[in-house]
């Protein structure tokens, strides 16, 4: 890029045709159209974020209650996962443009969140997934319990850990 004189400009409701002819802009035509590329780009970023922005700050977690023990667990959501999946893309290829150097720290921030989220969000289905598994078995036969003892005693203090984890997790979403 050549440097020459820089031009300030505050364009308004009263300029005219003849004002922007006068800043003889076609003279820096490459450099011009470089800017504007830019800023397209830039406005693109902008408007990916805001986007994400929007998106979580109304999303919520659906819970529904298990069957035998009335605890609510959390339920699975493909739309949040979706969504979470698509945005932590969208960051990924955001993090690829040469454009990103203004908006590199939310960007980052973003990426972190979403990350965390998801991470969280799976292990806890995992953790849902096994105690549900082990609650239907511990609970529902005696036989088990008895030649087991030791590891239905076990299980009955995970048990009372998990209840009061996703009671306290559920009422801290509500």
């Amino acid at each position: 890029m050549r440097s020459g004189p820089q031009v300030r400009f505050v364009m308004g409701d009263d300029t005219t045709l003849g004002d922007l002819l006068e800043l003889q802009l076609h003279h820096v035509e490459d450099e011009v159209k470089n800017i504007v590329d830019k800023a397209v780009k830039e406005m693109a970023i902008e408007k990916v974020l805001a986007e994400i922005t929007q998106t979580w700050s109304v999303m919520s977690l659906s819970y529904e209650t298990h069957s035998s023990t009335g605890i609510p667990l959390l339920k699975p959501d493909e739309t949040l996962i979706e969504t979470l999946e698509d945005n932590q893309l969208q960051l990924q290829n955001i993090l690829m443009s040469k454009y990103v150097e203004f908006f590199q720290a939310e960007v980052s921030g973003w990426q972190r969140k979403l990350m965390l989220a998801d991470l969280v969000i799976a292990s806890w289905m995992s953790v849902q997934r096994n105690w549900a598994h082990l609650n239907s078995i511990f609970t529902n036969s005696h036989d088990i319990r008895s030649q087991l003892a030791h590891d239905a005693e076990q299980f009955q203090g995970i048990h009372s850990d998990f209840q009061v984890h996703i009671i306290l997790w559920f009422f801290m979403d509500l």
